[in-house]
């Protein structure tokens, strides 16, 4: 849609892009994910956060979305990143390891029935309180 076009847009004119993953289908992109930093206080660990993601209309229910997360996680602690959140349905992304924040020690503007977590190391999210946000661009959206 062109809000998260948008936003992709504008994080990366802002250089707050850390990964960024496209799916190609006969030479088109059909599918994106993004990864940019997420503002931790205190900033015991590092985040990302994983969003917008999105595939082509035209070609829901291909496992596209899937892929994109599957490669781009692995990635994260490559990069030194000690934690991933999102805000996503929870059915969708648990299979990935994804966690609700809720009954964590995490403080976020977002609602924590869709705020989720995944660490890259045991203990990453929840050894003290933590303060996460997405970075402000995603303000406007």
């Amino acid at each position: 849609r062109p809000d998260e076009a948008n936003l992709v847009d504008e994080l990366r004119h802002a250089g707050l892009t850390t990964l960024s993953l496209v799916a190609e289908l006969d030479g088109r992109v059909v599918g994106h994910v993004l990864f940019s930093p997420m503002g931790v206080e205190p900033p015991m660990i590092s985040a990302v956060g994983l969003g917008p993601l999105a595939v082509a209309p035209d070609l829901p229910g291909r496992g596209i979305c899937y892929r994109l997360v599957r490669q781009g996680v692995p990635e994260c602690p490559r990069r030194r990143f000690d934690s991933i959140f999102l805000l996503g349905s929870p059915r969708s992304y648990s299979r990935f390891g994804f966690e609700l924040v809720a009954g964590r020690c995490v403080t976020s503007n977002q609602p924590p029935a869709h705020f989720q977590y995944i660490e890259m190391w045991e203990g990453a999210v929840g050894a003290v309180p933590l303060t996460v946000r997405y970075s402000p661009q995603f303000d406007r959206f």
